[in-house]
């Protein structure tokens, strides 16, 4: 119920017993997008929920089969985990600087954010 909502009005199971959302949500009739109409009925469109997504019962657009495809290539240039370094944790000392020097660069990066891209 969380991913699909109510069965007969969100979704429903077609002919190979796959849940789909019913045309109500995919082609709705104020012209709102699916996102837009899952989140008249469902909580999890935005995110921020915890738990475990099986792509049987989520049918948002990252599932979408272009979607995907998109992700797949995507992949090649993706960092390898363990090469993602955690967070630092640094002493007040440490952060007072850090926090003095962002200060100054935060700036500067906006300016060449704009200007590159």
């Amino acid at each position: 119920m969380f991913f699909m909502g109510f069965e007969g009005l969100t979704y429903e199971e077609d002919e190979n017993g796959k849940l789909v959302y019913t045309e109500h949500i995919t082609n709705h009739s104020d012209g709102i997008n699916l996102d837009q109409a899952v989140s008249l009925y469902l909580m999890w469109p935005g995110g921020n929920y915890p738990g475990f997504v099986r792509e049987q019962f989520f049918q948002g657009a990252e599932s979408k089969p272009t979607t995907r495809a998109k992700a797949e290539k995507a992949l090649t240039y993706a960092i390898d985990q363990q090469d993602i370094w955690p967070r630092f944790n640094y002493t007040l000392e440490e952060n007072d600087q850090l926090s003095a020097i962002l200060t100054d660069l935060d700036p500067l990066d906006n300016f060449f954010l704009k200007v590159f891209f």
